[in-house]
């Protein structure tokens, strides 16, 4: 078995997010934003993939990064990642990686990177005489490795000790067994359905956020584990098994004080986390250090 030096080990954590539109998304990644701010004094770089139309309090120190849509997104994707990497920042956002991983696919099949595969690509041509492409499974093959490889890159942020949050879409996608009975899965929306499969092995924490109808009106709660039909994940069990509600009553509060409320609210739900992941990172800090003193041989007195 090989010998993992601890310092090789990353230390950042890569985070998830993910709701349908309007469930508070953009909410809780501004109050991670606020968080990583109190607690390292430096700004998120938060990567807007949704044609800037994030809403973002002014009052949240960060940094606002938005592709150049005179560029590939595959190599948009990669600077983002390399700013990043920058000491000035002490996490990054991704918002939409749904967003971001579509935009992946329509620049391979607009570009027909797969060309000279054996699946036959359809065609179609505007009024104006403009032609799009059809995306191929060889297109979503493409795409789907241009993501993991987009993935894999953040390895060097958290070895850095830097952060990351992934924001996406919820979609439904059909599963298929050996014997041929179709399922269902609720997960994260990117591309294709082997990635909202395997969503929760990329990430240490995937909340959801899902919007209920309550005595009180539509509520708000974050899922944090798997219930057979949508995915969650809590590697470090920061929250109650069942999630936790994030509703925010506005009551007779002022438009101010209500936003002032969903970021405190935000910071709240990330607070939990990272206290609860230092604190286990600190057991096993422990626990290690106790193991290493067991084995040290022991000098015998040498008599004269």
């Amino acid at each position: 078995m090989p010998i993992v030096n601890r310092n090789d080990v990353p230390q950042g954590l890569l985070l998830g997010e993910y709701g349908i539109p309007g469930s508070g998304k953009t909410g809780l990644a501004a109050g991670f934003a606020k968080y990583m701010f109190e607690t390292t004094g430096k700004p998120v770089l938060y990567g807007d993939w949704e044609n800037g139309e994030r809403v973002i309090p002014a009052s949240v120190p960060m940094v606002l990064w938005v592709p150049d849509a005179t560029k590939d997104p595959l190599d948009e994707a990669q600077e983002f990642l390399m700013e990043g990497r920058k000491d000035i920042y002490s996490a990054v956002v991704t918002d939409t990686i749904s967003s971001m991983a579509d935009a992946m696919l329509t620049s391979i099949s607009m570009k027909n990177l797969t060309e000279g595969k054996t699946t036959q690509r359809m065609k179609a041509t505007t009024a104006a005489g403009r032609v799009i492409n059809h995306s191929t499974l060889a297109d979503y093959g493409m795409a789907l490795v241009s993501f993991g490889q987009w993935a894999a890159g953040h390895l060097s942020l958290l070895q850095k000790g830097k952060h990351s949050l992934w924001l996406a879409h919820e979609k439904m996608v059909e599963i298929k067994d050996a014997n041929g009975t179709v399922d269902v899965l609720g997960g994260p929306d990117i591309v294709g359905s082997k990635l909202t499969r395997s969503a929760p092995k990329l990430v240490q924490v995937l909340l959801r956020i899902k919007v209920v109808r309550g005595p009180q009106g539509v509520e708000r709660r974050i899922q944090v584990d798997d219930d057979g039909l949508y995915l969650a994940k809590d590697r470090f069990k920061s929250f109650p098994q069942g999630g936790q509600g994030i509703t925010v009553v506005r009551g007779a509060m002022t438009v101010e004080q209500f936003d002032a409320a969903l970021l405190e609210m935000g910071v709240k739900v990330w607070r939990t986390v990272f206290t609860r992941a230092e604190m286990l990172r600190g057991e096993i800090r422990k626990q290690g250090e106790v193991k290493n003193e067991a084995v040290v041989p022991q000098t015998k007195g040498v008599v004269r």
